[in-house]
C-alpha cells in the first residue's frame, strides 16, 4: 500500500471542530479520510499536534485503525520528518483532512511520479478542483527542506520547499482538467463546504470517485455553486503568501 500522511488539527478558526463533523454515514470526516484511504489502496497515519486538544484526534485515529504521530504544532513539516522516521516510510503522499473526497487517482498519480521518475516532490496542479489531492514527498528531500528551512512557521509547505536549492519539485499537469472542473470545491474549511460534501455523500456515497463527481454537479450545478465564491478568496491568499 501507498503511506498517506492525513495532516489534522483539531483546532481551526473558520471552521472549529470540523474534523470531527458528523457525514451523512454516520461518522466523523476523520473517520471517512482513513476509511476512503484504506479502500483506495493508501495505508494512513494520522500526523497531528502534542496539543492537549489533540487527545480526541489520536483516539479517533486509533479507534478507526491509523498509525499515528503527534509532534509540532506550527512546523507541519517537521511533524511529518518526524512521523516518516517513527513509522520508517521513505515516500509518502499527503491527504489533508480537510480533503473528505480526494481524488484517489490523481493522489496515485503523484505518488508514481514521485517513485518513478525519482522526483523530491509532486506538487498538485493548482488547475484542479480544491480537495483533489495533494502532494508526494520524498522523505531524503524532506529533511533537506526542514534542515534549510527559514521559520518553524511552514505550514505553507510550498513556500519552503521552493527555497531550496538542494531539491527539486515537479508541478502535476493533468490534461483531463477541463473548466467546469475548476471551479468545483471540495475541500472543507467553512459551513457551506460541508453542505456541498454532504450532499455528493448522500447522493453518491461516501466512496464517490472524481468522475462521478463532475457528472452530479454538471447534473446539480446549484449545489456546486454553493461554495465556489470561496475558491476565489483561497487563491488571493495563496498569491499573497
Amino acid at each position: 500500500m501507498i503511506n498517506a500522511m492525513i495532516t489534522v488539527r483539531s483546532g481551526s478558526t473558520r471552521l472549529p471542530g470540523k474534523c470531527f463533523m458528523q457525514l451523512p454515514t454516520g461518522k466523523d470526516v476523520l473517520t471517512h479520510v482513513i476509511e476512503r484511504c484504506r479502500t483506495f489502496g493508501f495505508a494512513p497515519i494520522v500526523a497531528t499536534t502534542d496539543l492537549y486538544e489533540d487527545d480526541r484526534v489520536a483516539i479517533t485515529a486509533l479507534a478507526a485503525g491509523a498509525r499515528i504521530y503527534r509532534g509540532s504544532v506550527n512546523d507541519k513539516m517537521q511533524r511529518w520528518l518526524d512521523a516518516a522516521i517513527i513509522h520508517d516510510i521513505k515516500q509518502f503522499v499527503v491527504v489533508d483532512c480537510d480533503d473528505p473526497l480526494f481524488d484517489p487517482d490523481l493522489t496515485k498519480n503523484i505518488y508514481d511520479m514521485l517513485v518513478g521518475d525519482r522526483y523530491d516532490y509532486v506538487l498538485p496542479d493548482m488547475r484542479a478542483y480544491l480537495g483533489s489531492h495533494g502532494m508526494s514527498v520524498d522523505v531524503n528531500a524532506l529533511g533537506i527542506s526542514v534542515a534549510e528551512k527559514v521559520s518553524t512557521d511552514t505550514e505553507m509547505v510550498q513556500k519552503h520547499i521552493h527555497g531550496s536549492a538542494d531539491v527539486g519539485q515537479f508541478h502535476i499537469a493533468n490534461s483531463c482538467i477541463d473548466s467546469f472542473e475548476q471551479q468545483i470545491r471540495l475541500t472543507l474549511d467553512y459551513p457551506e463546504d460541508l453542505i456541498v460534501i454532504s450532499k455528493v455523500i448522500e447522493s453518491l456515497g461516501p466512496m464517490a470517485r472524481r468522475d462521478q463527481i463532475t457528472d452530479y454537479f454538471r447534473m446539480y450545478p446549484t449545489i456546486c455553486a454553493l461554495n465556489q465564491f470561496r475558491n476565489a478568496e483561497w487563491r488571493r491568499k495563496q498569491e499573497a503568501s
